[in-house]
């Protein structure tokens, strides 16, 4: 897996705000989309490609 490889030098970059306050914008950011979406009676759906539990990882 030559990708998987590839984006684990992500952390070696240098970032303009710590992991935490990133985190903490999207979340924020994340919220008031749903709470858009919401208010104009939209279904809303989230996906993510992201497996921090190896053994649930269904590609390994």
């Amino acid at each position: 897996m030559a990708w998987k490889r590839a984006f684990s030098v992500d952390g070696l970059i240098k970032q303009p705000i710590p992991d935490i306050e990133r985190m903490s914008r999207v979340l924020a950011q994340t919220k008031a989309q749903f709470t858009q979406a919401r208010a104009a009676g939209k279904k809303n759906s989230v996906y993510d490609a992201f497996c921090a539990i190896q053994p649930l990882c269904p590609f390994q």
